[in-house]
């Protein structure tokens, strides 16, 4: 009988060894959040997504109850901030806002050191933000319509201003794509250079903020063609949206939050209705509407499924237009 009773001895050893293994993350999730909480984001501070980021953590740091600390770890266009939360313990303690960037990452880089679908969990999007396609004011054309008939009416003769790969990019490639127009692109170091560039007639295209267009087209001095979005922006209603003209790929800005791979469902769940709560008050929507954002919050399914989507959408036009992946 002893022996009977000595030999059930490992696998109560290994019964109990699982139990005390899974405790921790079962208390995890009924407890969380229980200690200070890092928000990682992979640029400098006082720009958009830094901005974005620390609005969501003021108001996340009231709603838990718990510090929600900034941590800008900026270089490689977001890489170093998105490496340091995949390698992070899945607890929820470690978490990255980022936006399109990531999507840049994964369709534009050659050899990327990590795949951001599968070691990075999707918690929600937090905000988005309205582009507007606009041209120069000394244009022949003046709707979205007419741009297109013009550029196949004259191909080669068409030109847009970007800075660099990215949402810019994408959405003029896919416009040369879906119509057929021959358009050559022009990058400049930054998005406010580029539109600058369009302000002096050194380029017809771009796309830049509400803000922007709505002064300049009052005064005549661009032309609005579209927006992105599901529906028009109320600074500028008479201007279609991209989807209402049949276009489906003039891309949004936007910014998600994210976690490590492995990141307990239960505590993906209580990060997401936090940040939904929160993203309902008035002082979270005055503060981004002040910078031209919107907040959209969406289950982290729907977040994943988006962003599954939009790199698949990105790869192929990089494909089509002939990118050269850096």
């Amino acid at each position: 009988m002893k022996l009977q009773r000595l030999s059930r001895l490992p696998l109560i050893a290994a019964l109990s060894a699982s139990l005390l293994a899974a405790t921790p993350f079962a208390t995890l999730a009924a407890d969380y959040p229980i200690k200070p909480i890092r928000l990682l984001i992979g640029f400098a501070p006082g720009g958009l997504t830094d901005i974005n980021g620390r609005i969501f953590a003021a108001a996340l740091q009231k709603k838990f109850g718990q510090p929600v600390v900034v941590e800008n770890r900026a270089g490689a266009s977001g890489a170093i901030a998105r490496e340091q939360v995949s390698k992070a313990a899945p607890d929820g303690y470690t978490l990255l806002t980022e936006p399109t960037t990531l999507l840049g990452y994964a369709a534009f880089t050659k050899n990327p050191t990590m795949d951001v679908q599968k070691e990075l969990t999707s918690i929600t999007v937090l905000t988005e933000g309205t582009f507007v396609l606009v041209a120069a004011g000394n244009t022949p054309f003046k709707s979205f319509q007419e741009m297109v008939a013009y550029g196949k009416a004259n191909p080669g003769k068409m030109n847009y201003g970007s800075n660099g790969p990215g949402v810019v990019t994408l959405s003029l490639e896919a416009i040369k794509s879906q119509y057929g127009i021959s358009m050559v692109g022009i990058d400049y170091k930054s998005s406010a250079d580029s539109y600058r560039a369009l302000l002096s007639h050194d380029v017809q295209l771009t796309l830049t903020s509400v803000g922007r267009a709505v002064t300049d087209t009052a005064s005549g001095r661009i032309k609005s063609l579209a927006v992105t979005g599901g529906k028009r922006d109320s600074a500028m209603p008479t201007v279609p949206t991209a989807s209402e003209l049949g276009f489906e790929r003039l891309f949004a800005s936007w910014q998600a939050l994210f976690g490590p791979a492995g990141l307990p469902p239960a505590v993906v769940r209580t990060i997401y209705e936090a940040a939904l709560d929160v993203g309902k008050t008035k002082e979270v929507a005055d503060a981004l509407a002040k910078m031209e954002q919107d907040v959209v919050t969406s289950t982290p399914e729907a977040t994943a499924q988006r962003i599954d989507r939009e790199i698949k959408a990105w790869r192929e036009i990089v494909k089509v237009a002939g990118i050269k992946l850096e």
